[in-house]
């Protein structure tokens, strides 16, 4: 069977696509191919990994597989459709692998099953009221961290906070929308989906990922103060 890998990028992706395609193919167990990630979505580099989901026969299973090939490292989840269902019902941040992913052998339609209960999960998903809560304290309670160490002159302290405390503000950001955090790879290409989001987003992305230690902890107060009376009004 001829796969059609034109919209992979980078020829040494694409070998070594076609190389796992033919090997997964020829096995009987294999009854669908999902490629996930930045190569589905299409903003790899030319070092990205390799990742995809192999599906197999009821009640087939095998480990994890990971290894470097060619430089690049290759990484193989295997499960059968119920273990795939399961693990999607009970991880809401899984259905980001279906939604960016690409179909690549699906004969029996069982990923294109799986992708349309990602679809109906992603459309009624709603993070509970106690869990924003617990999210907005946690927050509000780091801002006033950062702030004390910044005014008591210990930009290192409040530096450090800001570091530790931005996937949380990430966090916050999706919960504000009641959408299920991606997966780090995935973040930067989704955050543009948020329909509620903070002005001048782009700028206080690079402020907090890129700027200097002041501009960080900044950006950090702001994102801070933008989300927690979205997710908590009493806290606000």
């Amino acid at each position: 069977m001829s796969i059609d890998l034109a919209f992979v990028g980078d020829e040494t992706h694409r070998r070594l696509l076609h190389e796992i395609l033919d090997r997964a193919l020829r096995d009987q167990e294999t009854i669908g191919v999902l490629l996930m990630g930045s190569v589905s979505r299409g903003d790899a580099y030319p070092g990205s990994d390799l990742d995809l989901l192999i599906l197999l026969r009821d009640g087939c299973s095998r480990p994890f597989h990971s290894e470097v090939r060619e430089g690049l490292l290759v990484e193989c989840a295997y499960a059968d459709v119920n273990q795939a269902q399961a693990k999607l019902e009970r991880n809401p941040m899984r259905v980001y692998a279906y939604l960016d992913g690409r179909i690549l052998y699906d004969p029996q339609g069982w990923l294109g099953q799986l992708t349309d209960l990602a679809r109906a999960s992603l459309a009624s998903y709603e993070m509970p009221g106690e869990d924003k809560h617990k999210l907005a304290y946690w927050l509000e309670s780091t801002r006033h961290k950062m702030i004390a160490a910044r005014e008591a002159g210990d930009l290192l302290q409040a530096a450090f906070v800001a570091s530790t405390t931005s996937w949380k503000i990430l966090e916050g950001l999706w919960a504000v929308n009641d959408r299920p955090m991606p997966a780090g790879g995935a973040v930067r290409a989704h955050i543009q989906d948020l329909t509620r989001r903070p002005p001048a987003l782009e700028d206080l992305w690079h402020r907090l990922f890129a700027g200097d230690a002041p501009s960080r902890v900044q950006a950090a107060i702001e994102a801070i103060e933008w989300v927690v009376p979205r997710l908590d009004p009493t806290l606000g």
